[in-house]
């Protein structure tokens, strides 16, 4: 489930995400699990900030990526529950996307920017460098996405991202319902949206 999401430039708001990350580029256009996103997260100060991430936790073989949690087991989980307890996080997001049984992808976005859940680790690589690694949390799917798939990302509503980001119990008990949603056959091409959001 959702191996794929749009981060688009064009929008005032994660455009203003993106520049935050100054020299610390992330991926922009279409997202794919191995690149650095722009995510939320906490600072020690308990400040919404931006920071780049890697989308996706080592997994078991080189290059393959555990890149989604389910939100429903999250705390139970060995790979997920450490990280969801304390270092919570949110992937920004213009639109994601959905494959049917029979391999048709499907867009679906909204008239906002989607914000959805998730968590990270922070590792040291090879070259002695960190980095910091997260995972996309999902849920089960609403009617619109049901149609498609059955499972779709665990969305979190932009007055709620405080509470959930510093709160465990909180976020652990989190119901938020998903935006209205849009689904299009495979068309990336008509996403436009303006939201604003009070990060300092």
């Amino acid at each position: 489930m959702c191996g794929r999401y749009e981060y688009q430039l064009k929008d005032p708001l994660l455009a203003h995400f993106y520049r935050k990350l100054g020299q610390n580029k992330a991926a922009s256009g279409t997202i794919y699990p191995g690149q650095e996103v722009v995510c939320l997260g906490l600072d020690p100060n308990a400040k919404v900030r931006v920071a780049s991430m890697r989308w996706g936790f080592d997994g078991f073989k080189k290059k393959q990526y555990l890149i989604n949690a389910r939100s429903e087991s999250i705390n139970d989980k060995l790979a997920f529950a450490q990280s969801f307890r304390y270092r919570r996080c949110i992937f920004p997001m213009s639109a994601f996307y959905e494959w049917s049984a029979d391999k048709t992808r499907f867009l679906f976005s909204a008239s906002q920017v989607l914000f959805v859940g998730g968590c990270y680790q922070v590792t040291v690589q090879a070259d002695g460098q960190s980095q910091a690694q997260a995972v996309l949390m999902t849920r089960a799917a609403d009617q619109v996405v049901g149609r498609v798939h059955q499972r779709m990302p665990y969305f979190v509503h932009k007055e709620d991202l405080r509470n959930w980001l510093s709160d465990w119990h909180y976020a652990s008990n989190y119901q938020g319902q998903a935006p209205e949603l849009a689904m299009q056959k495979d068309s990336p091409d008509r996403l436009s949206h303006l939201v604003t959001l009070d990060l300092e």
